[in-house]
């Protein structure tokens, strides 16, 4: 993702006449992946800011939101206020762009002729965008997508038995449409094949669905619950806890983080030593 990045800065270098310095002045570059996972540790922000120091852009600001971004209070004078209206915002810029990604997935590999596909794409992506800028965009947007339904069904097709082919993996493999992963699905697409492409707002609602779960209480049994060397702590999430949400004389103890569901049923549970200081 950091070579994209560089790419664009360089990119808007060129095309404008404006210095590194007035481009760190003036642009901001916003995105995802504060807290990535087991993928990449968190680290996404560090290769952002070093590509973008040795390319020049030095003091170039890079805002990173993560996926807990409910939970963390803002400050006052925050940048960005992640209030209601940012958040529907946010919601139907994911889901066009969900659409678009079907859209392109199922009609690129069976068209007749991959570069109309790419310039109606082009096209209908500058519609939507125009639409959603304007304040009237709840009424504009509907307007805007059945004249771009119009457009791609207007793109001559073949009839064609394809394979079908789903990609998994870390998040820029599985969800990005674009320089994030080299244009993986459009590679597959002209090779023939038909993309299942995975979707952010499936993303949203897993992760919704995974709060949720780790919100439920009740979920110890009973024997270990009432144990009296058993400290049962329920509503808060692991990774908020401090040495003060324990008790007192704890010092060493066994985290219990995983549970594997075997295919007979039976489960496994994986446990860590964990040290407070």
């Amino acid at each position: 993702m950091g070579h994209a990045l560089i790419r664009n800065l360089m990119k808007l270098h060129e095309e404008t006449g404006l210095s590194k310095e007035e481009i760190v002045e003036k642009y901001v570059f916003l995105g995802g992946g504060g807290q990535c996972g087991p993928c990449r540790y968190g680290m996404y922000p560090h290769e952002y800011l070093k590509v973008v120091n040795e390319a020049g852009f030095e003091g170039f600001r890079i805002l990173i939101f993560s996926s807990d971004i409910n939970d963390a209070g803002l400050p006052p004078r925050s940048a960005i206020q992640f209030n209601l209206q940012f958040r529907i915002n946010m919601l139907i810029a994911i889901v066009l762009a969900d659409l678009m990604h079907v859209t392109e997935c199922a009609l690129r590999p069976y068209a007749e002729d991959g570069e109309q596909v790419t310039a109606v794409i082009r096209q209908a992506e500058q519609m939507l965008y125009d639409a959603f800028r304007s304040r009237l965009f709840f009424f504009k947007i509907p307007r805007a997508l059945r004249k771009v339904g119009r457009m791609f069904a207007a793109v001559p097709r073949r009839e064609l038995d394809l394979p079908l082919i789903f990609i998994t993996g870390e998040f820029f493999a599985n969800l990005a449409h674009n320089d994030g992963n080299y244009h993986l699905r459009r590679f597959i697409s002209e090779e023939g094949c038909e993309v299942i492409p995975g979707l952010m707002t499936q993303r949203i609602l897993y992760d919704n669905w995974r709060r949720e779960q780790e919100a439920l209480r009740g979920q110890l049994d009973w024997k270990l619950r009432t144990d009296p060397r058993v400290t049962c702590i329920e509503g808060v999430n692991a990774r908020y806890l401090t040495a003060d949400d324990l008790p007192a004389d704890t010092r060493s103890f066994d985290l219990v983080t995983i549970r594997l569901e075997s295919p007979d049923g039976s489960a496994r549970i994986l446990n860590l030593r964990a040290d407070v200081r």
